[in-house]
């Protein structure tokens, strides 16, 4: 069987929409176009990481409503995979 991974950034127009997260709105579209997803990659960091000195795990942090987001994808049965990006080594460090 073939497996769609979708990358997707965060900020997609079909993903989230006047600050909302808009789930059903994206699956539904994956649906009409590729047959569904079996799982989406969520770009947080890029393309703002390192325009100031928060991590890509401060970023993440700062993702309102991604346990919500994440639920909603799940719920459709759609497993989420969240980016780790190794190259991230001048922004701050982070904490112990």
């Amino acid at each position: 069987p073939t497996t769609l991974t979708p990358q997707v950034m965060i900020h997609d127009r079909l993903l989230s929409r006047r600050g909302a997260w808009t789930v059903d709105r994206f699956l539904d579209d994956a649906e009409a176009r590729y047959g569904g997803v079996d799982s989406v990659l969520l770009w947080h960091s890029y393309p703002n990481i390192g325009v100031d000195d928060r991590s890509q795990f401060d970023m993440l942090n700062d993702v309102e409503g991604l346990a919500d987001a994440v639920a909603a994808f799940r719920a459709r049965g759609v497993r989420v995979l969240l980016p780790f990006n190794p190259w991230d080594r001048g922004t701050r460090p982070a904490e112990a």
